[in-house]
């Protein structure tokens, strides 16, 4: 899991908090993204959080490649 976007940026303060998370084949679905705010939000407060999903293994699409460029692995 990696979080990128505003929150890895000392500039910058607060914002959502942009997740990219790779995942297995079949597993990029809305299911598995509402599973997983789910279980996220059991533990932080609620709050605005956008999720990206990449399938392991898998070309990465163009934006894909941006968010993992500016990524800090968590």
């Amino acid at each position: 899991m990696r979080l990128f976007g505003s929150r890895v940026d000392p500039a910058r303060r607060g914002g959502d908090i942009d997740l990219l998370i790779e995942v297995g084949p079949g597993q990029d679905s809305i299911l598995h993204e509402a599973r997983f705010l789910d279980r996220l939000f059991t533990r932080i407060d609620e709050q605005k959080v956008d999720l990206l999903l990449m399938v392991r293994g898998a070309e990465p699409t163009p934006f894909q490649r941006v968010a993992l460029a500016k990524a800090v692995l968590l």
